[in-house]
C-alpha cells in the first residue's frame, strides 16, 4: 500500500527583509539582556566622510521589533523601502551609494532597573556578504552598564568608585571607568568597566565589578601563589554630557573632544586616584576608589 501525503494549502506567504539587529549584553558579563527593552530613534544622518547631513524623519519611519530571543531587529529605515521589499540581489538605496552610511542614532531609555539607559548608533546599509565585517546576518553588540545599586554575585571584586572634578569636587556624570591589568600591554582589553550616574543622589557613583579575577595564580620567586592583581584605572568623559533630562550619554570615548586619564599615564596629567595607586584587587573583595579628573 502507498500512502500519498497529504496536499498543503498555502493561505498567505509573507517574506520580509531586515536591515540589521542588535543586542543588549551586560558590560561585566557579556551575557545577553533579556528584558523588554524601550528604545527610541533620536535622529538620522547620512555620512559620507563630512559633516553629517541630517535626514527629516516622520512617523514610524524606522521601525524596530524585539524578537522573541531578545534582538532588536531593524525593519525599516528611511531610503530603504524598495530594498526591504527586494529579495533577489537586493541594491542599496541610491542616497547610500559606497562610502556613504545612513547612521540612526538610538536611545535605550528604560533597561530596567539595574541598568543605566545610553545612547548608541547603528550603521546601514550592512553588506549581504557573510565574509565582510558588519554584515546584515551578524547582530551588533550593545553593552549596558549596571546602575550603582545593581545585583552582584559573591565571586566579583566590586569597585564602589566616585568621581569628582578636580577644581570645584562636583560629581561627574556619565564617566566611563575601565579597569586594566598591569602591567598594561598596548592591546590589552579591560578586566572591568562602570559609568558613573548621572540621576538623583548618586550622582558621580559607579559599579565597576570584575568578574572573572582568579582567586589564585602562579606567583613570582619565593610566591608560589598569588591572590592579588595590581590594577590601572582609565577614565573618559564627554565633558557636553550633563546629565539633563532626556539626554543620555554615549560611550565618551567615541565622543569628539572625549577626556580621558589614566593612574598609569604614559604621560602628564594622569588621573587622581584615592587611595593611591597602585591599587591590587582580591576575588570576592570590595574597594572604595574616588577618582578626580578635569
Amino acid at each position: 500500500m502507498i500512502f500519498a501525503p497529504p496536499l498543503h494549502r498555502v493561505i498567505e506567504h509573507v517574506d520580509r527583509r531586515v536591515l540589521g539587529a542588535f543586542q543588549l549584553v551586560d558590560a561585566v558579563t557579556g551575557l545577553p539582556i533579556a528584558i523588554a527593552a524601550k528604545v527610541d530613534v533620536r535622529s538620522a544622518a547620512l555620512v559620507n566622510g563630512g559633516p553629517p547631513a541630517d535626514v527629516p524623519l516622520q512617523e514610524r519611519s524606522v521601525q524596530l521589533r524585539q524578537n522573541r530571543s531578545g534582538f532588536h531587529v531593524i525593519e525599516r529605515a528611511p531610503f530603504f523601502d524598495d530594498y526591504c521589499s527586494s529579495f533577489v540581489d537586493p541594491e542599496d538605496p541610491a542616497e547610500t551609494p559606497p562610502g556613504t552610511l545612513l547612521r540612526l542614532r538610538l536611545a535605550l531609555r528604560n533597561a530596567g532597573p539595574h541598568y543605566l539607559p545610553r545612547e548608541f548608533e547603528f550603521n546601514l546599509p550592512r553588506s549581504v556578504d557573510p565574509e565582510e565585517d558588519d554584515n546584515v546576518f551578524e547582530h551588533a553588540i550593545v553593552q549596558l552598564f549596571r546602575a550603582p545599586g545593581a545585583p552582584v554575585l559573591g565571586g566579583w571584586c566590586v569597585l564602589r568608585v566616585r568621581v569628582t572634578q578636580e577644581i570645584t569636587d562636583a560629581p561627574l556624570p556619565g564617566v566611563l571607568v575601565r579597569v586594566f591589568r598591569s602591567p598594561r600591554g598596548p592591546a590589552d582589553p579591560a578586566i572591568g568597566q562602570g559609568m558613573t550616574e548621572w540621576r538623583g543622589d548618586l550622582r558621580g557613583e559607579a559599579l565597576v565589578a570584575v568578574a572573572d579575577l582568579p582567586r589564585f595564580r602562579p606567583g613570582q620567586g619565593n610566591d608560589v601563589f598569588e591572590t592579588t592583581q595590581e590594577i590601572h584605572l582609565e577614565a573618559t568623559r564627554d565633558p557636553n554630557f550633563t546629565g539633563a533630562a532626556g539626554q543620555f550619554p554615549d560611550i565618551p570615548g567615541t565622543a569628539p573632544g572625549a577626556i580621558t586619564r589614566r593612574s598609569d599615564p604614559p604621560a602628564p596629567p594622569g588621573l587622581e586616584v584615592a587611595p593611591a595607586a597602585p591599587l591590587n584587587l582580591r576575588a570576592g573583595s570590595e574597594m572604595t576608589v574616588h577618582l578626580t579628573m578635569p
